[in-house]
């Protein structure tokens, strides 16, 4: 059984565009190794993903390597955080000197060659009856056949994304709209397509919805984007169109954005910034740190209670880390002081 690692930088695609006029190159990989495909994955026939944030040094090398997000299998954790550790890189340059350089969103996808976008026969048979459990509103048995499918391992990415599919229409059902988002994410995958086509296209309708909602402009255009790229027809594109509009004059002229954080793992939450400076409120659990990756600069921050965080212009794009216990929730606001 021959194995396929791809290897995805998407960082670029999660932080807000913002230009810094200056001589800015940014760091290049120019050394790495695939990392080893789990052996007990690999035999079993199993699939998966992980994303990865790091911090690029002035001499090339990786630093403070962390778990963002991934399809849940400590194998192909390990596995990537290994490689990404050996990788090697030219620095980045700012005017001609080297300056460290943050990588919020490497992903790495562990998936065999011979892979089949299908489910297994058992497979199938639980999301059948997910679904019509759902759909007759017998919630309990939709959760208890939901659990069932958790503690079985998904071999393929497709069956990943269909199981996180299930999951978001459950917890969405539930009225749990924070674990919704979360399982959202995971079916959409963040780059790759692993749903139908159709059902893809509507888990991004439902995830620029959640966004918009939600008060986060940046996010929601982003997701936008995407829609744009997979809608063939135009139809969803256009009928989207008034809201990206406002959600434009909203990113340019509100003066605070406000978005409601929960952190439901041992992972952080994160958050695409397109203000310079952030404070935590309305804050319930314990928040340990801060990581604030921008393109030009990697900030690790004790919690204050109180404190206000001012990013200079100069650090570029910014992607913050919110590292929580399981269960913490706050909202992050975020502003620049010019314009109070």
């Amino acid at each position: 059984m021959r194995e396929m690692i791809v290897v995805a930088l998407i960082f670029a695609a999660w932080l807000p565009a913002k230009a810094v006029s200056d001589d800015f190159r940014p760091a290049r990989l120019i050394n790495s190794q695939p990392p080893e495909y789990p052996r007990v994955a690999q035999l079993s026939g199993q699939e998966g993903w992980v994303v990865l944030s790091y911090v690029i040094t002035v001499d090339g090398d990786v630093r403070d390597v962390f778990v963002a997000d991934s399809t849940g299998s400590p194998l192909f954790e390990r596995a990537a955080k290994a490689a990404v550790k050996r990788f090697r890189y030219e620095p980045a340059q700012l005017d001609g000197v080297a300056i460290e350089h943050s990588e919020s969103r490497f992903k790495i996808t562990f998936q065999l060659e011979e892979s089949e976008q299908a489910a297994s026969p058992r497979f199938a048979q639980s999301f059948r009856r997910l679904q019509n459990h759902l759909e007759r509103g017998n919630h309990e048995q939709a959760g208890r056949e939901l659990n069932r499918m958790q503690n079985r391992p998904r071999l393929n990415l497709y069956e990943d994304a269909w199981y996180w599919w299930a999951k978001a229409n459950y917890e969405t059902r539930l009225g749990d709209t924070e674990s919704a988002r979360v399982s959202l994410r995971r079916a959409i995958a963040y780059e790759g397509v692993f749903l139908p086509p159709d059902i893809f296209l509507n888990a991004l309708q439902l995830q620029f919805v959640d966004h918009a909602r939600g008060g986060n402009p940046a996010a929601a255009l982003r997701v936008y984007e995407r829609i744009v790229e997979h809608d063939e027809a135009g139809d969803v594109s256009a009928r989207l169109r008034p809201a990206v509009d406002e959600l434009q004059i909203m990113l340019t002229d509100a003066p605070f954005i406000q978005v409601r954080g929960n952190v439901h793992s041992t992972q952080p939450w994160s958050h695409g910034l397109s203000r310079r400076s952030v404070e935590l409120r309305d804050l319930t659990g314990i928040v340990s740190r801060l990581d604030f990756r921008c393109e030009r600069r990697a900030e690790s921050i004790e919690y204050a209670e109180g404190a206000a965080w001012h990013l200079p212009e100069a650090w570029g794009p910014c992607q913050v880390y919110v590292h929580a216990n399981p269960g913490t929730s706050f909202t992050l606001i975020e502003y620049d002081p010019a314009s109070l």
